[in-house]
């Protein structure tokens, strides 16, 4: 009678679930692309691997990853847990499932501070990542095994799989080309920005510096140059470069015999602006500025 009552309703289900632990493989992502259809992001693919693991599979492993790859792997195996990695190249064993996959970033992403960042959950947290995250997040590929009462994978069961994908994708005015071009050519400067538009405003290369390593935030989210703010959006203090903005609309409205006294500093909207001199120019008039 026990038997019976175990083995139907939902006695069932709770204990199919009970021998059971789901882990993350990877988690695919939509594509953002440049103004040719070439990608931005999801440039690389990768080998994402879920293991058993077994004393034969840790033999394989040692042969297959660097030491310090192999130790933090065989660090994971000692309660016998099931493990994800990713692995150089696919592995075709019993008790190895291996599944190629994009890598959505790189460590030297182009147009990094557009494009973004994500979280550990696989969610854009800034710039066009976190823009349209509603169509390029995905719930994740996941690996199944099966496990004793300990959690301790069961030697010989098959790992299942549950995958995922997404095939949204998201088109910038971005020239990768163009891109790549700005990056190399401003890539000994220390702080500052590029932005490049065409005759219509499109913009085909934006580049801010200092950069990072969007898979690895915690490296930089300290320094003292912030190189996470993207300096191509960052407010900054009109200076000389807008001076013949201000020229042409004194031209048109004609009245270049206005004078101006320059005293070093002047205050708009309850904000110091410091001119160049400290002391200031004195009085001026268009031509003389």
């Amino acid at each position: 009678m026990r038997l019976s009552t175990v083995a139907t309703g939902n006695y069932a289900d709770l204990q199919n679930g009970q021998n059971t632990v789901c882990l993350d493989l990877y988690r695919p992502r939509g594509t953002i692309y440049d103004c040719n259809g070439n990608p931005i992001t999801n440039r690389t693919t990768e080998v994402r691997a879920a293991i058993s693991p077994t004393a034969t599979n840790l033999s394989i492993l040692k042969e297959n990853l660097s030491p310090a790859a192999f130790r933090q792997i065989e660090e994971q195996s000692k309660n016998g847990k099931p493990i994800i990695c990713t692995l150089p190249e696919r592995i075709s064993t019993d008790g190895i499932l291996c599944c190629k996959t994009s890598a959505v970033h790189t460590p030297h992403q182009p147009a990094v501070h557009l494009i973004g960042t994500l979280n550990a959950d696989g969610h854009g947290i800034s710039g066009l990542e976190y823009a349209f995250d509603n169509l390029l997040y995905s719930e994740p590929t996941q690996a199944f095994f099966r496990i004793n009462g300990a959690g301790q994978v069961l030697a010989g069961e098959p790992i299942d799989v549950q995958k995922s994908t997404n095939r949204n994708a998201v088109y910038t005015t971005l020239d990768l080309s163009l891109q790549t071009a700005v990056e190399q050519a401003i890539a000994d400067l220390e702080c500052g920005a590029v932005l490049l538009c065409d005759t219509e405003g499109n913009i085909r290369a934006a580049v801010s510096r200092p950069t990072f390593d969007s898979t690895d935030l915690s490296a930089t989210a300290e320094q003292e140059n912030a190189p996470q703010m993207n300096r191509i959006l960052t407010p900054y203090s009109v200076g000389s470069v807008f001076k013949p903005c201000v020229a042409a609309a004194g031209l048109e409205a004609d009245i270049t015999d206005k004078t101006f006294t320059c005293k070093g500093s002047t205050v708009i909207g309850g904000r110091v602006f410091g001119c160049h001199e400290a002391d200031g120019h004195g009085k001026q008039h268009l031509g003389d500025a």
